[in-house]
């Protein structure tokens, strides 16, 4: 996995199918994943299920850098997965995400209560 200390860029897709088609959906999408952690820029990508909603799936693949997932929205891998889903399925959303380390994200805060 990437560095612990960098920001890490995403790509999140919300996929919908039908009962029927949901296991090739799903071996389609492992084929991809495995295609995506293979490029030398990976640092993750997974696949999850949604547990709420039938025949709902999630998929996350991360990146180092803006450019690099502009670099992979272009790429025939991508292309190739995006005609699978539409195939197989529905895509539901896309959006880019940004994960930043904790102490980027948060930091601590001096709070003060008054009992009233």
């Amino acid at each position: 996995m990437g560095n612990q200390h960098l920001p890490r860029y995403g790509l999140q897709l919300v996929v919908t199918t039908t009962q029927g088609s949901r296991r090739e959906l799903l071996q389609s999408l492992e084929g991809f994943r495995e295609k995506a952690v293979a490029e030398p820029d990976n640092s993750h990508c997974e696949i999850f299920e949604d547990l709420g909603e039938n025949n709902r799936i999630l998929w996350t693949e991360w990146w180092p850098s803006r450019e690099v997932i502009e670099r992979v929205l272009e790429s025939e891998r991508f292309r190739a997965m995006s005609a699978a889903i539409r195939l197989l399925g529905n895509l539901e959303r896309m959006q880019r995400v940004e994960e930043r380390p904790t102490s980027q994200i948060a930091r601590p805060v001096n709070v003060t209560t008054s009992a009233r």
